[in-house]
């Protein structure tokens, strides 16, 4: 008997819902409005891996396509009109019948057919996908492992999950399922993957990364309390919590933060659970919500964005910053340096001396914490005076880069800087 990574308490709740699937105002509806974001995406990594042009009706033409966890056919349907030859598999009966009734109805020839991905054999897929799936599965390793059997070489396999934050436990959980616009029971929390852990499922099964999203994640301009940091006690946050990311990148927060940036820098013990205590606390800026520049606002904002990403800010910096420029001699942790090769200041004591890195992990901070090389930099000033793009390759959206060079905050008279953004 083929193991399978199929939940059978799993199949049986999507099975329930198999009548459904097609009505966008019914159980399913919460799938309608994500397909289209989910589509958009699918094109764009399409037409990227295969070189497609993003005007053609059909850049599936010639491929073979895999939808793992198929439910009633909402990708596959739209797989085969971009000119896939289309197989849909899932493990509820229900939904592949409910799959099959549609397709007949709306034209598109699809094999749609009920099991896991363990049931496939030898077959191989230009392009696999499988989407909100893999949190549903008794062994997500497996699961991941199966999908990678299936795919061809030089093949495109795409996969979404929610991400284990609280903003998705409150949204997914608490609010969607409580007041009924997913059915109750569709998700447990503590089998959403964070990135890293989907990382590292996809690397051991011997895949390459190509593109790693979290579309939607941030808002710069929201209170980071409750939509970052929901899970904390706001009343001890306080006016904390009431803050959003652009005021705290832009030193334009209101709050004094000087001896949580002193801390930071040299004592190594501000932890983001110690920041969480004290930011509730901290007293209000003499300049109040205008200009004040204090290393408090990105220490602040990198540990935001760690506790809501479920990354180390480290690896925030590495994977959405160096990696996608090829700065690969820059680093945010100081055990990765070779120090005989580190660039040391000097200082005059009778006769010139090195000063000594004093620097070590625990005391690095978001605030310039970071060590690179002027040829790693030529890299980041590249991009930046090229709107984004990089050696013909569009590594950061030219908007982002328009928004990175504004100026967001009015400086005080007489201020020695120039221009703050963000």
């Amino acid at each position: 008997m083929t193991d399978t990574t199929i939940d059978p308490n799993e199949a049986a709740h999507f099975g329930r819902l198999a009548a459904d699937w097609w009505n966008p105002k019914g159980s399913s509806a919460m799938l309608h409005r994500l397909n289209p974001v989910r589509l958009g995406y699918l094109r764009e990594r399409i037409d990227a891996h295969w070189g497609s042009d993003a005007s053609a009706y059909a850049p599936l033409a010639g491929k073979r396509a895999l939808d793992v966890g198929c439910g009633a056919g909402l990708l596959c349907e739209p797989l085969a009109r971009m000119g896939a030859a289309v197989t849909g598999l899932d493990a509820a009966p229900e939904n592949i019948a409910a799959a099959k009734t549609h397709a007949a109805q709306s034209g598109p020839s699809i094999d749609y057919r009920t099991g896991s991905v363990e049931d496939l054999g030898d077959a191989t897929f230009d392009l696999v996908t499988s989407l909100e799936v893999i949190e549903h599965v008794s062994d997500p390793a497996a699961f991941v492992r199966g999908l990678a059997r299936a795919l061809a070489p030089g093949g495109l396999m795409i996969l979404s999950t929610p991400n284990r934050t609280a903003l998705s436990r409150i949204a997914l959980i608490t609010v969607a399922e409580g007041l009924g616009h997913i059915p109750r029971g569709t998700h447990d929390w503590s089998q959403f993957l964070k990135p890293d852990e989907l990382r590292a499922l996809i690397s051991g099964a011997g895949l390459a990364i190509a593109d790693m999203a979290n579309r939607g994640e941030i808002d710069v301009h929201a209170p980071i309390g409750s939509t970052y940091l929901a899970d904390l006690d706001q009343n001890k946050l306080g006016a904390f919590g009431l803050i959003t990311l652009h005021q705290l990148l832009t030193h334009t927060h209101g709050i004094n933060g000087d001896a949580v940036g002193f801390r930071t820098a040299y004592t190594g013990d501000m932890t983001a659970e110690n920041l969480w205590r004290i930011a509730g606390l901290m007293p209000p800026s003499e300049s109040g919500n205008d200009f004040d520049y204090s290393n408090f606002g990105y220490v602040a904002a990198g540990y935001v964005l760690q506790h809501h990403l479920g990354l180390p800010w480290q690896d925030i910096i590495d994977r959405y910053v160096f990696e996608k420029l090829g700065m690969h001699q820059s680093t945010a942790r100081v055990s990765d340096l070779v120090e005989q090769d580190f660039a040391k200041p000097h200082i005059w004591y009778g006769k010139i001396r090195r000063i000594p890195l004093f620097k070590r992990d625990a005391s690095m901070h978001p605030a310039g914490g970071h060590f690179s090389t002027a040829k790693d930099m030529s890299r980041w000033l590249t991009a930046n005076m090229n709107s984004g793009n990089l050696e013909g390759a569009q590594v950061f959206s030219p908007n982002a880069i328009k928004d990175i060079q504004a100026p967001h905050a009015a400086l005080p008279p007489g201020s020695s800087y120039h221009q703050i953004t963000t």
